[in-house]
């Protein structure tokens, strides 16, 4: 997925912004993740799943996070 790659390839995060706007996604979920990485990026802190986790209060964008930590330990 998009938002895994953001998160696995940080070089891709700025590349992504410029050709994406959030309005292009339509899951209010990954808009406020995605939103959250690009605010992460500003910043200058590297995006990790973690730090999201940490930056993220809700339920819904935990459960989006952990889901990808999840498949990513399944992977490796």
């Amino acid at each position: 997925s998009l938002l895994r790659l953001l998160l696995d390839e940080e070089k891709f995060i700025a590349k992504v912004r410029q050709e994406t706007q959030l309005s292009d996604f339509y899951d209010q979920r990954i808009k406020k993740v995605i939103a959250k990485v690009y605010d992460l990026f500003d910043l200058g802190e590297k995006v990790t799943y973690h730090k999201l986790l940490g930056a993220l209060e809700d339920e819904h964008s935990h459960q989006l996070i952990t889901g990808l930590i999840a498949q990513e330990a399944i992977v490796s």
